[in-house]
């Protein structure tokens, strides 16, 4: 298993899963578990997707949830 970190200047995050919050920079408080979940997320906060794909191409938006494969994929900035 190989487990990568990526300093960023955003705080209180955690991805676990493929590519799980790889793109974030500033964003806080954000919480992505499953295969690409949150994975465009750059400056959104108190966000919370779990699941393949979920939330995944939310890139600004906040304070959402996504439970569940897929969901919340296409929300991007709401």
């Amino acid at each position: 298993m190989k487990i990568h970190f990526w300093v960023k200047t955003g705080n209180y995050n955690t991805g676990v899963g493929k590519l799980s919050l790889i793109s974030n920079t500033i964003g806080s408080s954000n919480t992505g578990v499953g295969r690409w979940s949150l994975a465009a997320n750059t400056t959104g906060n108190y966000n919370t997707g779990v699941g393949d794909f979920s939330l995944a191409i939310n890139t600004t938006g906040n304070s959402n949830t996504g439970v569940g494969g897929l969901s919340l994929k296409s929300n991007s900035t709401g």
